[in-house]
């Protein structure tokens, strides 16, 4: 695993660095690692949010350490994070980047550079990961872009279709299918496919687990339809 480490100053030398908790950059990304929101949506105690925090923040940890190992990012990449917001899964994008020395470029789809610019930039920026949702890596290829096959495209498995999975697995180098149930501290999943019936096949992340809640919220059996949580 690669060691998450944000350090804000000039470094050891300088003796402002400190080491942040990756779960102090998520709890200003959203309402999810937010305590006073998530105690008033989940009724629980304060101490009891303080705790789940705690569980969310290594959670995040695991999962950022997990996608640097797995994507093998280096410092001649750049990682594309295409969010309509800032948010947590934009965060964990930017703690990946920092885990693994590459650049790190996050932009809303309606502000990317129209045209050829926006490729010529994807090309000046050396991108070779992109997290984006399926319609905006599908403009790209309209576009024309050729650096599309040395580039790994990075999917939500809810943004997927029979149609455009089959267009993105014979344009993109690789594409992986990433997927978050409402537990799970962002993501909990994370899949190289190489077919489209693939993204239904889900693989946890170290130290995640997945599971089926049948209708009574206990785990249902073999066969059994359910919700993955």
């Amino acid at each position: 695993p690669v060691p998450v480490r944000l350090v804000i100053g000039d470094g050891p030398s300088g003796g402002d660095a400190e080491r942040i908790d990756p779960g102090t950059l998520l709890g200003s990304s959203g309402e999810w690692y937010n305590p006073p929101l998530r105690t008033a949506a989940f009724g629980v105690s304060d101490p009891e949010a303080e705790r789940l925090d705690r569980l969310s923040h290594a959670g995040i940890e695991s999962t950022v350490s997990a996608l640097a190992s797995a994507w093998q990012l280096s410092a001649d990449t750049c990682l594309l994070s295409v969010t309509p917001a800032w948010d947590e899964r934009t965060a964990v994008d930017l703690l990946v980047a920092l885990a693994s020395g590459a650049r790190f470029w996050s932009v809303a789809p309606g502000e990317f550079p129209s045209g050829s610019a926006g490729t010529e930039q994807l090309d000046l920026l050396g991108v070779r990961w992109i997290r984006a949702p399926a319609s905006f890596l599908e403009d790209l290829l309209d576009r024309g872009w050729r650096g599309a096959s040395g580039c790994a495209a990075v999917c939500d498995l809810n943004d997927l279709t029979d149609r455009n999975t089959e267009r993105l697995l014979g344009a993109f180098g690789e594409l992986w299918v990433l997927f978050g149930s409402v537990e799970a501290a962002c993501w909990s999943s994370a899949r190289r496919i190489e077919r489209p019936a693939e993204r239904h096949l889900l693989a946890p992340l170290p130290n995640h687990f997945l599971s089926v809640i049948g209708p009574r919220d206990t785990l249902a059996p073999i066969g059994v339809p359910g919700i993955v949580a």
